[in-house]
């Protein structure tokens, strides 16, 4: 499974500036700095009361045509594969176990719903059952990617055409 991942890019083509040097430089310091602290900020808090929880990176990446900032989970590979499967959903599925699957009952309340929504309790009010094999219903992607990039898209703008500016300055 390849990790899940939020970009933002910035792309200017067909422009030729006597500052283009200057104005690419600034653009890239900015993704590295303010934009890849916010952003690594932002997936932070949507794991911040997670047990097992991945940390998160950003890598930016220039080509000639455009500068992109990527931020990706890492640290504990478990943490990772559980990230995946909150944000992107699973398939109902068989889980088995030996010799007994031990799980709290009752209806669960998740720590995060699908569309992105994140921060609740996680509650399983009910007692502990045991099973050998338990059919899992699946779970609906969160989606945290789509959720994250939506929301910092106009702070994004506003940022980087504050980088582009002070570049032509």
């Amino acid at each position: 499974m390849s990790g899940p991942a939020v970009r933002f890019s910035a792309h200017r083509r067909n422009v030729k500036f006597s500052k283009g040097t200057t104005i690419r430089r600034e653009l890239e310091q900015t993704l590295s700095g303010p934009v890849k602290q916010e952003l690594v900020k932002r997936f932070n808090e949507v794991v911040a009361n997670w047990t097992n929880k991945p940390r998160f990176y950003g890598r930016r990446t220039s080509r000639v045509g455009s500068i992109s900032m990527l931020v990706h989970p890492g640290g504990n590979a478990k943490a990772v594969e559980i990230y995946g499967y909150v944000t992107f959903g699973t398939r109902p599925h068989r889980i088995e176990g030996a010799p007994l699957l031990f799980f709290p009952g009752g209806p669960y309340t998740p720590k995060t719903t699908a569309g992105g929504g994140y921060g609740g309790p996680g509650i399983a009010p009910g007692p502990t059952v045991a099973a050998r094999v338990v059919q899992h219903p699946g779970t609906e992607p969160r989606d945290f990617e789509a959720k994250i990039a939506k929301a910092y898209q106009p702070e994004f703008e506003r940022v980087m055409a504050a980088a582009f500016r002070r570049a032509l300055e």
